[in-house]
Formats: C-alpha cells, sequence, structure tokens
C-alpha cells in the first residue's frame, strides 16, 4: 500500500498570505480560479468545489469544507504545507469529519494520549489508533474514529476562540499546535449553505 501526506486541498496553500490578512466584514463568495466557490471568516476558509463526485474516496471531490492554519491568529506558520484544522461537509449526506495535519503517523507516541484543550479550559484525550485514527491512507492527517466524538468535539469548537492539539511524539516530546476557532461557526455555515448538490 502506498501512504500518502495529506494534499487534499492543496489550492489553500497557494492563497496563504491572503487567507491570513482577509477581513470577516464583508464576507462574500467569490468564485476561485482553482474551480471552488470560497469565502473568508475571520480566520477560517470556506471552500465548496465546482466538481462534485459522490461516488468518489476523494475527500475533495465529496466534500465543502472550512479550514484554518496553525498559529494564534489563524497565520500559516511551521513547514510546507503547515498545520491544518479542517471541518469538513459530506455534500450527499451532510456527516461533518474534522480533520488537522500535523505530523506523520510513524513519529507519533502510541503509548500516551492525544490531547485536546478548548479556550473554556475543557480537555478531552484520545488514545492513537481507537479514539484518533489516521485519515484513510494519509500519513500525517488525522480524524476521530467516533461520529459522535466528533460532534462532541464541533460542539466545543463552536464554542470556543481557539484550541490547542497535543501530539506526543516518540522522541519524547510533544508537538502542541494552536488554532484559531474565530470565524467557524460563520465557515460552517458556508459549507451547509452550498454543500448540496444542487448549488
Amino acid at each position: 500500500m502506498i501512504m500518502k501526506i495529506s494534499s487534499n486541498f492543496a489550492g489553500l496553500f497557494v492563497a496563504i498570505a491572503a487567507f491570513a490578512s482577509a477581513a470577516d466584514a464583508n464576507a462574500k463568495p467569490f468564485h476561485h480560479e482553482f474551480g471552488e466557490l470560497r469565502e473568508y471568516h475571520l480566520h477560517w476558509l470556506a471552500v465548496c468545489p465546482d466538481r462534485f463526485v459522490p461516488d468518489s474516496t476523494s475527500d475533495y471531490e465529496r466534500q465543502c469544507w472550512a479550514s484554518t492554519f496553525s498559529g494564534i491568529n489563524g497565520n500559516f506558520s511551521g513547514d510546507f504545507p503547515g498545520n491544518r484544522l479542517t471541518v469538513g461537509r459530506d455534500r450527499q449526506n451532510g456527516k461533518i469529519k474534522i480533520t488537522f495535519v500535523m505530523v506523520s503517523e510513524d513519529k507519533v507516541d502510541s503509548s500516551r494520549r492525544i490531547g485536546l484543550t478548548f479556550s473554556n479550559g475543557q480537555q478531552y484525550h484520545y488514545a492513537f489508533e481507537n479514539g484518533i485514527i489516521t485519515n484513510g491512507n494519509v500519513v500525517n492527517e488525522f480524524t476521530f474514529s467516533s461520529y459522535e466524538e466528533t460532534l462532541k468535539v464541533l460542539e466545543q469548537m463552536k464554542a470556543g476562540s481557539h484550541m490547542l492539539i497535543n501530539i506526543p511524539l516518540k522522541s519524547g516530546d510533544a508537538l502542541e499546535t494552536q488554532f484559531s476557532l474565530m470565524g467557524l461557526r460563520r465557515a460552517i455555515a458556508f459549507t451547509e449553505k452550498y454543500a448540496k448538490p444542487e448549488n
């Protein structure tokens, strides 16, 4: 099996500079040259591709999504393609998937738990390869194994201003990344509005 490094949503990275400085006050959808409808919401970018393939195994061809990048203000930081947090919506059935790109799975210490800390102090902890798994065969992108847990985490995300994801590493250290949640609710509303196939 060929293991992939996440390159989904590659078009997002080309627009990093614009993403970091985009204002939310007058957010309006616009059609991007990559064949996507986009809208900026503070630190989040919401996207619906023109192409929708219901039977595809690719999140890109099956979802609309909202993404932010690592850093206090949602600004890109770290090595390309950087750390990314995404809330995707399946265009066929409306189901939500939360994914985050941070580090390759071969560097994760599975004997320790992955931690999520929200701005209100709420903390969740997950075992790797049980509560949190790789997203398909993408070795540096992770998601939740339980849909119920996905929805629980999303409610915390919608209620807060930021969250920290802490991944324990085999080196003995941990990779902790902060993601802004400012603009998330409106970005999710965009995905709901435009995800329908007739749109």
